[in-house]
């Protein structure tokens, strides 16, 4: 069994706003994420700092556990709040990631 971790954690200050929030294709670049990589995980969660501007994913949204810390924190909470032995981590700006590379990954 897997956990997708997406991560949303960050303060986007070269991007000025919230990253994952900006319209692709249509939707959120987050939702696009999560709609390419939920399929291959038996849980989805997202790290965030910022859990009152993702509501609407309708996932568990998980606060850094070390806060101020960047990624490295994100990914510390991600392996801690995933409740699975597999736990693929992706950022959220990532609206090209692959599925298939993913899987495979994560099938090893």
């Amino acid at each position: 069994m897997r956990s997708l971790v997406i991560q949303a954690g960050g303060q986007s200050r070269r991007m000025g706003q919230d990253k994952a929030l900006l319209p692709f294709l249509g939707q959120p670049l987050i939702q696009r994420g999560i709609t390419r990589l939920s399929h291959l995980a038996d849980e989805v969660l997202v790290t965030t700092n910022h859990p009152e501007n993702y509501s609407f994913v309708g996932l568990p949204l998980y606060p850094d556990i070390i806060p101020d810390r960047g990624a490295l924190s994100g990914l510390y909470t991600a392996l801690h709040a995933a409740h699975y032995d597999t736990v693929m981590v992706v950022a959220c700006d990532m609206p090209f990631v692959s599925p298939a590379l993913l899987g495979a990954q994560a099938d090893k």
